[in-house]
This record gives structure tokens, sequence and C-alpha cells, in this order.
């Protein structure tokens, strides 16, 4: 299995595409995050809001995660998408006939990826919009670090889990489009739904979670199913 993850860990990275969706990932979260912020202090300046309006920094992370969670999924479809679209991946197959391992070393690469992305974006992100809002910001009760921090975490586990998610979509549907097109929806799409229904979704799972309320099982729920299902697809038929 370890052999597994190097080999795939020296293929995804030996391309270009995955660094620029990581760099994409790692600036729109925190940009998203403080032209949000931004929002807030111009209504505040021009009595949209009233003077003494204050938010949490976590209510500006939160939408900038959901669009950030789009864009990973282009990064974590890459592994699996790209070996369908070049024919590659019957060889990778012949090489490892247990495609279960082959499915998981590339899901085990891409998780690793978005976990550390995601703290590193969520708590710079959180850190940049209490420093834009200023006396706009909630207060911390027990520090910005240690609430940047937590977001962070939470943020890099909604990524983890996320990727899982994705790299299962990939092995299911194969093609780039319509794997991205699938992950959006059930990553973004799917909050226009009634709360009661979105919350048990992926995308409403992710939003909850990192806005600091709950756990993230219902998300952990939908990455394990779809981890499982895609194994047991990729077992029956042809490469």
């Amino acid at each position: 299995m370890m052999a597994a993850v190097r080999a795939e860990w020296g293929r995804t990275w030996s391309v270009r595409a995955p660094w620029v969706t990581l760099a994409a990932v790692l600036v729109t979260v925190p940009l998203v995050a403080t032209v949000l912020a931004n929002d807030v202090v111009h209504a505040v300046s021009t009595g949209e809001l009233p003077p003494g309006t204050s938010t949490a920094p976590a209510e500006a992370l939160g939408p900038a995660v959901q669009l950030g969670l789009v864009v990973l999924a282009a990064l974590a479809m890459h592994p699996v998408t790209t070996e369908y679209a070049t024919g590659t991946a019957r060889l990778t197959f012949q090489a490892e006939p247990r495609r279960w391992v082959v499915l998981a070393a590339k899901t085990t690469v891409v998780t690793l990826t978005a976990l550390l992305a995601g703290v590193a974006t969520g708590t710079a992100a959180t850190l940049a919009v209490r420093a834009y809002l200023g006396e706009h910001a909630a207060p911390a009760p027990d520090g910005a670090v240690a609430e940047a921090l937590r977001a962070g975490l939470r943020t890099g586990v909604v990524l983890a889990l996320a990727a899982i998610l994705t790299a299962a979509l990939a092995a299911l549907v194969r093609h780039a489009v319509g794997t991205l097109a699938l992950a959006a929806a059930l990553l973004a799409g799917v909050l226009v739904l009634p709360d009661p229904v979105a919350r048990w979704t992926p995308a409403g799972a992710a939003a909850t979670f990192v806005a600091g309320e709950g756990a993230p099982w219902v998300l952990a729920a939908w990455a394990a199913v779809g981890f499982a299902v895609a194994v047991g697809v990729l077992e029956r038929r042809d490469a």
C-alpha cells in the first residue's frame, strides 16, 4: 500500500495541473473571505448596517470554503480522471491488479493535500478576516489565534472529506467534466434546497461544521459510502 501511495504521490505532483489547482485553493478561500468581510465594513460605513454591528469571522469563512470546495474538486479528481482520459488506467491496473489499492493510494494523496491546504487556508482566512473587520469582529473568548487554529482544523477536515468523496465520484464517472459537475452540485449546489434537507447533503454538512456547529459525521458518511461504492464498481467493470 505504501509503495502505491509513493508512486501516486510522485505521479500526481510530476505535472503542472495539480500545483495550479492547489494554488487556486490556497488563494481562493482567504481572498473570498476577505471580500465578504469588506462587504460588512462597507455596509457599516454606508449606514446599511448599524455602527455597532459585529460579525464572527466564521460568517465570512463559510461561503469562502464552499467556493474552495468546488476548486478543490478539480484537484481531487485529477489523479483518477487523467488516467482514464489518457488510457493509462489499464497499465496501472496491470501493475497493481488490486484496484481498491490504486484508488486508495490516489485518495490518500489528495486527502492529505486537502487536509494541509484546508488547515492553512482556514487559519489564514480567519486571521485575515478578523484583522480586516477590526472593531466589527465579534469577540474571540479564547483569543484570535486559537479561534483561527480551530477554524483551520475544521476547514482541513471538510476539505479532506470532500477530497475522498470527489475521488470516489471520479472513479464512478471517469470523465473530468461529469465528475466536476457532480462534485460541484453535491459540495455547493444543493445548498439551494430547504435547510432541513440541505443539512443532510455534503454541502450542508460542510457549511454547518465550518460554522463551528457539531461534528462532520454526515460529510464523513457521504465520503465513506462514496468510496465503498466506488471500490465495488471499480472491481467489477472493465478499465
